[in-house]
């Protein structure tokens, strides 16, 4: 059961980002399609948000250390 209440607050604060903090239903579109578009590149967006809070929690290199240290061998 707490799983479950974990998992249903977990997506009412992901709703709650998308809505609010990305403004998505201020969005003018009426298309599906520009709705759907709208809302993948919004979740990408919180994937990269969460991150880059991780890496910088667990202090991993950032994209731009580690494409460096690519380019340097």
């Amino acid at each position: 059961m707490e799983d479950q209440i974990c998992l249903r607050t977990g997506v009412e604060r992901c709703n709650k980002r998308q809505k609010i903090d990305y403004k998505l239903e201020e969005s003018k579109e009426r298309s599906s399609r520009h709705w759907t578009i709208r809302t993948y590149l919004i979740a990408t967006c919180q994937h990269v948000d969460v991150w880059f809070k991780e890496t910088k929690k667990k202090g991993l290199p950032t994209l731009n250390q580690w494409i460096g240290s690519l380019l340097a061998t």
